[in-house]
């Protein structure tokens, strides 16, 4: 599995326009557009509908869970994240690799 990073929430949608990711994360506290911000936009491209979208925070408040997962997110974890836990997570949507 290998990772593309970006800078902030219009450089990730820029990098999912560009390739075609097998999933995306997304830190809750983005510069520029925040985590759900994005998953909002991504989802509202009816191309992006079965990609998988992980958010990332290190808030453990069940509100922000819940519009996350209203929002389309396939996953919240908190962090720290451990890579056998992302691994679960991506493997149960057919990401992981």
């Amino acid at each position: 599995m290998s990772a593309i990073e970006a800078e902030d929430g219009f450089a990730a949608l820029a990098q999912v326009e560009a390739g075609h990711p097998s999933a995306v994360l997304l830190d809750h506290e983005m510069p520029g557009l925040d985590g759900l911000e994005c998953l909002r936009r991504l989802r509202a491209e009816p191309r992006h509908h079965a990609l998988p979208v992980v958010l990332l925070t290190a808030s453990t408040e069940v509100e922000l869970a819940q519009s996350a997962r209203e929002a389309g997110a396939d996953a919240v974890l908190v962090k720290p994240v451990t890579m056998a836990e992302l691994q679960r997570v991506l493997g149960n949507h057919g990401a992981a690799s």
